[in-house]
């Protein structure tokens, strides 16, 4: 589930989640003709769910939810300069806050440059863990501090009994029309 894909000097670099009863843990499938895979099903990259991944300055950053203590989710970040090995930061790079819209949980994040910042939506909610009912926006200049939106949410599910009433998880940014 959840992949998040990337090309490195003409190699695909395919992430994704498993999940399972022994836990959620991120795995890689590498393609340099984009029809043969070499996978790695038995030795996950690191455990948690919910990938996105960029390459910036020969550097891979790789973005992941693990459980918080609040009951959902947070994003999380490990680096790497091979795409396999990756060295994992302690702290998410962002949780959820306080008391609002993404108190418990904030997860499925995906990122995108524009000029001089990265910019990265996710979904959050108050209730659930993995059902949230709304996007946040968050934005970096160096993809390991993150700064949330002052305007958030910037996008919610539908009102109860609405076709879109039950929950959004990964939101995709894109430019268009400049």
């Amino acid at each position: 589930a959840d992949p998040a894909a990337v090309i490195v000097n003409n190699t695909l670099f395919l992430y994704f989640s498993a999940i399972s009863k022994r836990g959620d843990s991120i795995f890689l499938s590498r393609s340099n003709d984009w029809e043969n895979y070499n996978s790695y099903f038995g030795n996950p990259i690191l455990p948690g769910r919910s990938p996105e991944i960029v390459f910036y300055n020969n550097v891979f950053y790789l973005f992941y939810v693990l459980p918080n203590k609040k009951g959902g989710y947070s994003i999380y970040l490990a680096t790497s300069t091979d795409g396999l090995r990756f060295a994992i930061q302690s702290q998410p790079v962002l949780y959820p806050s306080i008391d609002s819209w993404d108190s418990l949980t904030i997860t499925t994040p995906r990122i995108i440059k524009e000029n001089d910042y990265f910019f990265m939506i996710y979904a959050g909610d108050d209730v659930a863990k993995d059902d949230p009912k709304h996007f946040g926006l968050a934005y970096s200049k160096d993809l390991i501090n993150w700064k949330k939106y002052e305007h958030n949410p910037v996008f919610s599910r539908g009102p109860q009994t609405s076709w879109d009433d039950w929950a959004i998880w990964f939101g995709t940014l894109f430019r268009q029309k400049g």
